[in-house]
């Protein structure tokens, strides 16, 4: 195996792109145009694994906000992890997160936070990086619920949402669209951030209504 590993470079954002559209794991998240929208919020360490100059592999990462000595997949998005197109399987993967975690080592960094994406976005199942972590002695210290709804096979509802709905529709409740709600959930939303998790909105408001 050659495997290496390189820092993502500005001009390698198309390129980046278009690699994520062929990914099994990648979702819009992943992406340059996204990770861009950051600007300079976070200081971007992505890598770019190669086989003999050919790209197999990408990860997205930054450095922590808080910790600059930690590097996290990607403290921007939800999840980040290494995204491939199928070349990176069993020990190739474990030869990419080894190689991964030496050159942040050579950078200064001493610890590493992988976040794995949730398997309802794999286009195939793939998840030889979480055998890789394992292999390398992970210390796994979050483990997160992801729900999904898949509309072909929709659960029955139950008996318990279907008396709280009526309570709702009884109480007056209604669902609404339109840009002037923003603020008044924004409120909510970073209230509950800072009450629960002690975090904040990563966007502004006005970002988000741009």
């Amino acid at each position: 195996m050659s495997l290496n590993v390189r820092q993502f470079r500005p001009n390698d954002a198309d390129a980046w792109d278009e690699f994520c559209n062929g990914s099994i794991q990648a979702t819009l998240l992943h992406t340059r145009r996204f990770l861009s929208y950051h600007g300079e919020r976070f200081a971007d360490c992505s890598l770019i694994v190669e086989d003999e100059g050919k790209w197999v592999g990408l990860f997205p990462a930054a450095l922590s906000p808080a910790d600059e000595a930690c590097v996290i997949s990607h403290p921007g998005i939800t999840y980040g992890g290494v995204l491939h197109q199928g070349g990176l399987r069993g020990e190739r993967m474990v030869t990419a997160l080894g190689e991964i975690g030496r050159h942040y080592c050579t950078q200064g960094s001493t610890r590493l936070m992988y976040k794995a994406v949730p398997t309802f976005y794999h286009t195939a199942p793939a998840q030889d990086d979480l055998y890789a972590l394992f292999r390398l002695g992970a210390l796994r210290t979050r483990c997160d619920l992801s729900s999904t709804i898949d509309l072909k096979r929709r659960l029955s509802v139950s008996d318990r949402r279907r008396r709280s709905l009526k309570k709702a529709i009884k109480a007056g409740v209604e669902i609404v669209e339109g840009k002037q709600y923003l603020p008044a959930l924004w409120e909510v939303l970073a209230n509950n951030l800072a009450s629960k998790h002690g975090a904040k909105p990563v966007h502004l408001l006005a970002e988000i209504i741009g």
